[in-house]
């Protein structure tokens, strides 16, 4: 759930101060995302970021900056021969509520992949779009953020949430609890050093 809706359950357990700190820290972007399938490989590369030049008001009135990871050169075998699956992502805010918004930049995501990858349209085997709403949906959080808390220089290493919450037994763990890397990879590392901080502490005699 993370640590701010858990803290909202619990809060009556916790000190005001703490409560306070919890809320106060500030929530990743959100991701929208247009996911497709290709009967052919279109894109060249295994990893794009593209932005748009942000004097020309043209551009950047019809485009988005796009992130799009090609799963499928990194690993063949994801797809039928031939094939190719590509990610195209841009941030938005976290809040679920935006669904126009949501819409305008998954329009722009499609147009931007269209204009880098002329023809892409006509190779689309299915193409699967998702907002913030669909990232809150299946998290269960209020909003749709990507890795929860944000990775700001405040909210990161030392200054990312204790495990260990101040209620006996009861333990942070995913991306808002630190570890290293970013989002799956922290969520992961997360993961691991919690479950040794559980067993440390409720190990038996001997």
């Amino acid at each position: 759930a993370g640590l701010q809706p858990t803290v909202m359950m619990v809060q009556e357990h916790l000190e005001q101060a703490y409560v306070e700190w919890a809320m106060s820290l500030r929530s990743s972007y959100g991701a929208v995302s247009v996911k497709y399938a290709l009967d052919a490989p279109v894109v060249e590369y295994p990893l794009t970021l593209w932005i748009p030049d942000m004097t020309d008001e043209e551009m950047t009135s019809r485009y988005v900056g796009v992130f799009y990871p090609v799963p499928s050169i990194m690993d063949p075998g994801l797809v039928p021969e031939g094939c190719q699956l590509v990610l195209a992502g841009a941030i938005l805010s976290p809040h679920p509520k935006h669904r126009d918004l949501n819409e305008q930049v998954l329009d722009r995501i499609e147009a931007t992949m269209s204009m880098l990858h002329p023809g892409i349209d006509d190779h689309v085997v299915w193409k699967l779009r998702t907002g913030v709403d669909y990232v809150a949906a299946i998290s269960g959080r209020e909003l749709g953020e990507v890795i929860g808390l944000a990775q700001d220089y405040r909210q990161v290493g030392k200054n990312r949430p204790d495990p260990r919450m101040p209620i006996g037994g009861l333990y942070l763990v995913g991306a808002d609890a630190g570890g290293r890397g970013i989002g799956t990879e922290m969520a992961g590392d997360s993961a691991l050093n919690v479950s040794g901080m559980v067993e440390t502490d409720f190990a038996g005699p001997g």
